[in-house]
């Protein structure tokens, strides 16, 4: 009898070992689980940070160039203003022509610079999913070593 009960008390402790195994697995794959989602969270964060530092440097050239651009067209409109003897036509010659490359812009929408940005974008997302998943790294408990030559 006491051997029963031996066997029973053992084969009870077995049980006790493998139920104690599955809920350390289990407490692994949760935490494994929310290491990756946090880690999801955070490439997230990091390309939307990336894109909207280059939408702001973008920003940034575009407003740089338009200033360049108003100065440069004032300065033509006191040109051809000197030229017909009054600033009032100059502007008005500059204005005219701006309006009319507006009013073409307006009539024709080129849907090429559009799908351009789109194409562009498309590209930085992709680029930036690419490089995350080719980015491997070394298990950190693994000692890097580097192959020495014998000479």
């Amino acid at each position: 009898m006491a051997f029963w009960l031996g066997k029973y008390s053992a084969q009870r402790i077995k049980m006790d070992l493998l139920g104690q195994g599955i809920k350390n697995v289990t407490k692994d794959l949760k935490s494994y689980i929310e290491a990756r989602m946090e880690l999801l969270v955070l490439n997230g964060s990091e390309k939307a940070t990336q894109i909207l530092g280059q939408t702001v440097q973008q920003l940034f050239v575009i407003s740089i160039v338009m200033i360049g651009l108003l100065f440069t067209l004032l300065g033509l409109g006191f040109y051809l203003g000197e030229l017909l003897e009054s600033n009032a036509y100059g502007f008005f010659l500059i204005g005219a022509i701006t309006l009319f490359f507006g009013i073409l812009l307006l009539i024709f929408k080129p849907k090429g610079i559009a799908q351009k940005v789109q194409a562009q974008f498309m590209e930085e997302i992709l680029a930036g999913l690419e490089d995350q998943n080719t980015e491997v790294e070394s298990p950190k408990f693994l000692p890097t070593t580097k192959k020495e030559e014998v000479s």
